[in-house]
């Protein structure tokens, strides 16, 4: 804008790919440890910084 304020733009996206864990282990000796890949969905984000210098 000028010397006095600062704009930012960003955006990105995660688990771009929607990889998901398909075989969770389930019953009564199931192994609460054994998760492996990302913990949520494909999830994309956009955001507007505005600063002052």
């Amino acid at each position: 804008m000028n010397d006095d304020y600062s704009v930012q733009l960003f955006g990105g996206i995660q688990n771009a790919f929607n990889s998901y864990q398909s075989d969770f282990d389930i019953g009564i000796d199931r192994d609460a440890a054994y998760i492996y890949g990302p913990s949520r969905p494909r999830t994309v984000f956009v955001g507007l910084k505005l600063g002052l210098n």
